[in-house]
């Protein structure tokens, strides 16, 4: 496994900023090789493949397959730019085996679903082919190397295929276009001028895709595919002798050819300070960024994992302390972070980054260079590496006692890693030793050591990115040179350090009188009725051995709240969520809770109010604590507050200078009819909001527990967590209020509309198809619908993406509602060429009318029942999916013995072509749709937009 890691905020818009200074590593210590995982099978075949092979139970029934080749985009000449990416698609697009695209209607027949369990992707260095399998028949493994085999030497280039297959990649080209791309375009020189990454970008030139041949791919694959580049991995519930013997069957004979060089491009040093501002007008956020550049260890030796370890642990110190100080005083930060993120196989990118505003970017610069001078200069308390040590090892020990739920492919992504950089892989009983021992060697003058390493130096990028408009001005580089200038001669300001205490509660509630407790045998529950009306119901597991995972909620939500009241209720759970509880701020309850693997969220949503948490079992009791402290005392936060408020006005200020969000505005107004509960939020009323409004509301929704119902699943015994249970949740407050969630009267629109934005600055555009109408409201029609939404996604992703080659990707979502009143909702989004826009909905609209009038195939079902029996079967080992599927039943007032988590084989022969073609014919009509587009200011037939407006009937501006 590789070195345990924590997600740091990461608030730098690229992982492309960068000052090129590149610094000798310190001397090592006497080679000390880390030993590779002995359970691994690794080998080099004669025809110069390698192999690595184990044997894992997670998931059960499950093989990962992945073929890695080094041949990605910098093995590319200059005609070819692209035909790397375009190779890999054309795998899916016929081989030895598998003329055109039977590869996939093979995978999916055995339950393997496109995108979810089969992919592919490539990148500068290399191109990964991704494959998960169940191995619940024996010629699901045949299939699956079958498949392998043929991407490694039998990939065919048919020039009909391949005519085909263009316009999906340019398609794919197409839909990465957007501001984020524009902002790329002008980071990139910075870190990529003289090298082959700048001119060599995966996805490649589309005047070069536009007029690929099939012998210049095929002369690509021929020349970068050799076994000596090429490593299979196979991970899964399976006999490492059986799938040995597999894998010689099929891959024995792969020839062996010549292989040719090909040296990854070193990046070039740029010295001082280097200044940029990068702007676009569609680009809402002003972000400040401090970068600075890296070589990087590879994970070889014991020094390796010493140094890595303690770059974590340094990384998540100064992390905490930015949003630590951004809790204290918001000052000229709307949000603060720190970010480490890979540059190429040899060099990292370190950034302290900031949102702000445009008035406030010198101070925003002046704030991050403080911060690394109190690094830098005082380094870190004894206590404050102390709590990281905690938090570190404590979330090392979990992955080593669940040890058994490590899923195959995180296995197989360390053994890529391995193939393409030599970075080696530990077995997780070796990892936890060496963990164990480096946090016993580590002291607060490391963690020094390291800040002056990274962050010393002279040589860093300060970028400003922002919005380009009329009347915004960002400073110059001497402006800036001059605030990290005078920052960095200020004597840096010590920390205070945190508070101590010895409990989260200053006194211990007595506990609840237990009403009634009832068991379910058949499901191994127990529902626990407390006399304050809250119900507990308990499904203790064995598929982790270190989660517990929690949620209790209530109906009502902001539908109880009034229109004047509602603006500051919807806050009113994030802002408590940043203000802490008790006595304690969040920074607080982060310290107090250190080397404790926990979380708790409150929640109000439109229809309910509750919380959601997860906790170790040891520590069921301290999440227990924090949610009576929620419920009971939220703690107010002046602070908090402010931070808050400063993060919605930036974003109310800044949100229509997108024209993909001006889109989801409208598309949300026009789809609810202009319900004023679902406007954008604007400047006005975020001034007009209210702490103490908000902290009213948000004690009124949970005020009264008596209604809430709360569901616990994970590893824990019954009888031995229920005294917990009456003290923290059988206490609490009851009213005696007994709510449900108020029709408020918002409808989606009837009848058919049209609403088109021309307002993108791209050439492409954005079609949604929105379907609405009234429902069946049970348990049956919830299956027919979810398994028709599946065939239907199919078939437009085969007509629309493979057969006219309009899209890269094409999606389906849907949902049957009971709230407000029992309904359907189903949206079909793609991104598409201009002047194929209308072609393609109505190529949609052609697939949907045919499922209605014919219905579906007998084939289509056979696949759907496959997928979904892989699914279950995963599903029912699952905590995440008994928590959800038990509180959906819950919320509809179903029997839980009935779940479709256990139930599927009674349900599954309900799928027959008649109830299908029923649905189809009930929840895909046209009569209410609103089909939207976001195109370009001029369409290519020179029309103007229009605005929203029923299909026959006159425009509304």
């Amino acid at each position: 496994m590789k070195l345990y890691t924590r997600a740091l905020l990461n608030l730098a818009l690229l992982a492309a900023l960068t000052a090129c200074a590149q610094k000798p590593l310190p001397v090592d210590a006497p080679a000390d090789a880390l030993p590779l995982d002995g359970a691994v099978l690794q080998e080099r075949l004669d025809s110069g493949l390698t192999v690595y092979l184990r044997r894992n139970a997670f998931p059960e029934k499950r093989v990962s397959l992945q073929l890695v080749v080094k041949a990605g985009s910098l093995m590319e000449t200059e005609s070819e730019r692209g035909l790397a990416h375009f190779v890999e698609h054309m795998a899916f697009n016929g081989t030895r085996h598998f003329p055109k695209n039977a590869l996939v209607a093979e995978l999916e027949a055995m339950g393997v679903e496109f995108g979810s369990h089969v992919n592919a992707f490539t990148s500068y260095g290399e191109t990964l082919y991704q494959l998960t399998v169940p191995t619940d028949k024996p010629e699901n493994l045949d299939k699956a190397l079958t498949i392998l085999r043929d991407w490694a030497d039998g990939i065919r280039f048919s020039e009909a295929e391949v005519v085909k297959e263009r316009g999906v990649v340019l398609e794919e080209w197409r839909s990465r276009k957007g501001v984020g791309e524009r902002l790329q375009d002008q980071i990139l020189p910075l870190l990529y001028a003289g090298t082959p990454y700048l001119s060599r970008k995966p996805i490649g030139e589309p005047a070069i895709l536009q007029n690929a041949s099939a012998e210049a791919l095929q002369a690509f694959y021929r020349r970068w595919y050799q076994p000596e580049r090429m490593a299979l991995v196979a991970v899964g519930d399976i006999d490492p002798v059986q799938l040995r013997e597999a894998m010689g069957r099929h891959f024995a004979d792969l020839p062996a050819r010549a292989t040719p060089e090909a040296a990854e491009p070193a990046l070039r040093a740029v010295p001082g300070l280097r200044h940029a501002t990068v702007l676009d007008a569609e680009n809402p956020a002003t972000t400040v960024e401090l970068s600075y550049v890296h070589p990087e260890p590879r994970l070889k030796r014991g020094a390796d994992y010493r140094y890595l370890l303690s770059r974590e642990l340094a990384l998540s110190i100064l992390n905490e302390r930015l949003e630590d100080e951004l809790a204290e005083d918001q000052g000229p930060w709307l949000a603060a972070g720190v970010s480490m993120s890979p540059l190429d196989r040899q060099m990292s990118l370190y950034t302290l980054a900031a949102r702000t505003t445009p008035a406030q970017v010198l101070p925003a610069f002046a704030r991050l260079q403080r911060a690394l001078s109190r690094a830098l200069a005082l380094g870190v308390s004894a206590d404050e590496l102390a709590r990281h040590k905690a938090d570190y090892l404590a979330g090392l020990t979990q992955s080593h006692k669940d040890k058994e739920r490590i899923e195959s492919e995180a296995y197989a992504g360390d053994y890529v890693e391995h193939f393409l950089s030599g970075e080696h892989y530990l077995s997780v009983e070796e990892e936890l030793a060496q963990s164990q021992a480096a946090l016993a060697r580590l002291a607060p003058a490391d963690i020094q050591a390291v800040y002056r390493r990274l962050f010393a130096g002279p040589d860093r990028l300060a970028l400003v990115s922002g919005q380009e408009a009329k009347g915004i001005a960002y400073p110059g580089a001497e402006a800036v040179a001059q605030a990290l200038r005078q920052a960095a001669a200020e004597p840096p300001r010590a920390l205070a350090e945190a508070k101590t205490a010895q409990g989260l509660l200053e006194s211990l509630p007595e506990p609840g009188r237990l009403a009634q407790r009832r068991e379910v045998p058949e499901l191994g529950l127990t529902e626990l009725r407390y006399a304050n009306g809250l119900s507990v119901l308990l499904k203790p597991t064995d598929f982790q051995q270190t989660e517990i995972l929690m949620q209790g909620w209530s109906r009502g939500g902001l539908s109880q709240v009034g229109d004047a009241q509602f603006r500051d209720a919807a806050i009113s759970a994030d802002l408590v969520a940043q203000s802490g509880f008790g006595a304690w701020s969040l920074p607080d309850l982060k310290k107090l809770t250190a080397g404790q693997l926990l979380s708790l969220s409150p929640y109000v949503s439109e229809t309910e109010e509750g919380v959601t948490g997860s906790s170790q079992p040891e520590e069921l009791e301290t999440l227990l604590q924090l949610t009576h402290l929620a419920f009971t005392t939220p703690r107010r936060d002046p602070a908090a507050f402010a931070a808050l408020r400063g993060r919605l006005e930036d974003y109310a200020k800044t949100r229509t200078a997108n024209s993909a969000q001006r889109f989801e505005d409208a598309v949300r107004l026009a789809y609810t009819q202009d319900h004023p509960r679902y406007r954008p939020w604007a400047p006005d009323s975020i001034a007009a909001l209210s702490q103490d409004r908000a902290l009213a509301a948000y004690r009124e929704r949970f005020a009264d527990a008596g209604d809430f119902q709360f569901i616990l699943v994970g590893r824990f015994e019954v009888d031995a967590i229920q005294p917990l249970l009456d003290r923290y949740l059988g206490s609490l407050p009851d009213r005696g209020r007994r709510e449900t969630a108020k029709d408020l009267g918002a409808r989606p629109l009837r009848g058919q509309h049209r609403l088109v934005l021309a307002e993108a600055a791209e050439p492409r555009t954005l079609v949604r198809l929105l379907f609405t109408g009234p429902a069946r409201w049970d348990r049956d029609e919830l299956y027919l619908y979810g398994s028709l939404r599946r065939i239907l996604e199919t078939r437009l992703r085969q007509e629309i993406r493979e057969n006219l080659s309009g899209v890269y990707d094409i999606s389906l979502s849907g949902e049957l509602s009971p709230y407000p009143q029992a309904h359907h909702e189903a949206q079909i989004s793609f991104v598409c060429d201009p002047a194929r826009a209308a072609e393609l909905t109505e190529a949609v609209r052609r697939v949907i009318a045919t499922l209605r009038r014919e219905g579906v195939r007998p084939e289509e079902i056979a696949t759907v029942r496959a997928a979904q029996t892989q699914e279950f079967q995963a599903r029912r080992r699952d905590n995440s999916a008994w928590l959800n599927t038990l509180k959906f039943y819950r919320e509809a007032g179903w029997d839980e013995r009935g779940m479709l988590l256990l139930d599927f084989e009674r349900l599954s022969p309900k799928l027959d072509p008649q109830a299908l073609k029923r649905v189809a014919q009930d929840y895909f009509g046209l009569e209410n749709s609103l089909l939207a587009q976001l195109s370009p200011a001029v369409s290519p037939t020179g029309t103007a937009a229009v605005g929203l407006s029923p299909e026959h009937a006159k425009t509304r501006p």
